[in-house]
């Protein structure tokens, strides 16, 4: 590993470590408006082929690194297998200024404004909160239903009779 990826990585998980302050109310209505900067590359369509750079639908929590098909920086690699997960303070930092945040990230964005990225983060717990839902939905859906007692009944195996008691 190369001296700049290790202090890239010192520098990523410093800078996680730190609370973000001094910003207004997050507002996921905002974000949506905002996150047409980020449309640019990004869909948050998960069913959507034309990929140039991975999709945020369910970003929150995600670890970095992990969608497959697409050829991450060496550095982001790096930070997903060394644990980064993009939280609310991991995403308003590298939005801030991804290659600052993460020195040879492939992902070139000038940034954003304080109030933008807590918008945008915003907006993408959202998308995240209603995939996680859909999701969910999806599988209780496709889950047989619970038994009730009745078929619980007829289901189980037949009792055995006891041999009749010879008393004398």
């Amino acid at each position: 590993m190369t001296r700049s990826m290790l202090i890239a990585t010192a520098l990523a998980t410093a800078m996680l470590s730190i609370e973000t302050t001094g910003v207004a109310a997050q507002d996921a209505v905002r974000g949506r408006h905002v996150f047409r900067k980020c449309a640019v590359c990004h869909v948050t369509n998960p069913s959507s082929t034309e990929l140039l750079a991975p999709p945020l639908h369910n970003v929150m929590g995600r670890s970095a690194a992990t969608i497959p098909g697409f050829e991450y920086s060496p550095i982001m690699k790096i930070a997903g297998t060394k644990g980064l997960k993009w939280t609310k303070d991991s995403l308003y930092f590298f939005l801030d200024r991804p290659e600052v945040f993460m020195p040879g990230t492939y992902m070139a964005f000038a940034g954003l404004e304080p109030q933008e990225r807590q918008d945008v983060i915003a907006y993408l717990e959202a998308l995240t909160r209603a995939y996680n839902k859909q999701e969910e939905e999806k599988a209780a859906a496709a889950a047989p239903p619970p038994a009730s007692p009745e078929s619980r009944e007829a289901a189980a195996p037949p009792k055995k009779k006891s041999p009749p008691s010879q008393e004398r």
